[in-house]
């Protein structure tokens, strides 16, 4: 990150001039007497010289280097280093590389708070806990599949996640250790299924109805006194 800042002249150490002489409304003493009458009484007060700020001392030539502002541009880079397991609005922090103040002898320190960039992924991160959905069919449903992922923030080489025989639409298939790292190791990947039958495979089923109901037992359910109607499918 490439940092503007302001810092002191170091060819006049933030004075600002080359030299200095005394100041003639204090003497160089800084400090300036005062008489105040007040009816019969007479007071001496003694206080800082308003010429010279109580610094005994005013400025003489102007410095060349910073045309006596005291201060001189500086560009700075800072190297950001982004930790596994960052999360976002944490705060990355620059000891003493914001711009010199007059009024103080160190510079202050640089704060940078990071956010979320627009990522254009399928996993959402809640804390250590990766989350998506995943699509597929009925036939990868019934016997199983291997899901790759080619843009987990973790495996730029992709991953593979397995899908279990009999998975059912919006099961979620968690997965231990592979999510975003934490200071104890890695957190969970949360994986929602969703079932959607091709044309194809609803064909089969409707061509081969006889065949289904012969591997499976379909038990008779009764809800009350039913009746039984003939469904027909909308596109």
């Amino acid at each position: 990150m490439n940092l503007e800042r302001h810092r002191f002249c170091q060819g006049c150490k933030g004075e600002g001039c080359i030299n200095t002489k005394s100041c003639s409304a204090c003497n160089g003493q800084g400090n300036v007497r005062q008489i105040i009458q007040m009816g019969p009484m007479v007071m001496e007060n003694i206080g800082p010289c308003p010429t010279c700020s109580g610094k005994g001392k005013s400025k003489g030539d102007a410095c060349g280097g910073c045309s006596g502002s005291k201060f001189i541009k500086e560009e700075k880079i800072l190297q950001l280093v982004v930790q596994p397991g960052t999360k976002i609005g944490d705060i990355i922090t620059f000891s003493g590389e914001s711009s010199h103040i007059e009024e103080f002898e160190e510079p202050g320190d640089v704060l940078v708070e990071l956010q979320g960039a627009d990522e254009d992924i399928v996993w959402v991160r809640e804390g250590s806990t990766l989350k998506s959905t995943y699509t597929i069919t009925l036939s990868e449903s019934l016997c199983g599949s291997k899901a790759i992922f080619t843009d987990h923030p973790g495996y730029p080489d992709g991953i593979v996640l397995e899908i279990p025989v009999g998975i059912q639409n919006k099961d979620t298939l968690v997965f231990n250790g592979i999510g975003m790292p934490t200071k104890d190791g890695f957190g969970e990947i949360h994986l929602t299924i969703l079932v959607k039958p091709t044309k194809a495979e609803l064909e089969v089923l409707k061509n081969n109805s006889p065949y289904f109901q012969g591997l499976f037992t379909l038990p008779e359910k009764v809800v009350g006194n039913m009746k039984t109607f003939t469904a027909h499918r909308f596109h």
